[in-house]
């Protein structure tokens, strides 16, 4: 007796996220070329839905090995401050903000909701 009666292949659901009306919108994939390392990462951070989590809001970042850069701004130098306390001057090092925030710029933003505050 299958475990899982409802289960679909593998191969549909892949085409079910192949067709999702934001699968054009951004380019992805899992295989690079040796010669085309990626030096960054972008993450976003919805706690939406859910129960007790009103001091939470939605952020977005874009980091390299060393450096950490927040949509609103803040950015941080992680090989010294580890537990972001300490955010960095909105002037020091342009070269690295302005290529995080690049990475930033490739992505939709978050959507704003109702009943979340703005970004601080």
């Amino acid at each position: 007796m299958n475990a899982h009666p409802v289960s679909r292949p593998v191969w549909s659901r892949r085409r079910f996220l192949a067709s999702a009306p934001w699968a054009a919108a951004v380019a992805f994939s899992a295989r690079r070329a040796p010669s085309d390392p990626r030096v960054w990462v972008y993450c976003d951070h919805n706690p939406h839905p859910g129960w007790s989590k009103e001091r939470f809001t939605q952020q977005r970042w874009a980091r390299d090995r060393r450096y950490k850069l927040y949509d609103d701004g803040r950015m941080f130098d992680l090989e010294q401050d580890p537990a972001e306390e300490r955010p960095l001057p909105p002037g020091a090092l342009p070269e690295v903000r302005a290529r995080l925030q690049a990475v930033l710029d490739r992505y939709p933003p978050i959507p704003t909701r109702p009943d979340t505050p703005p970004p601080a």
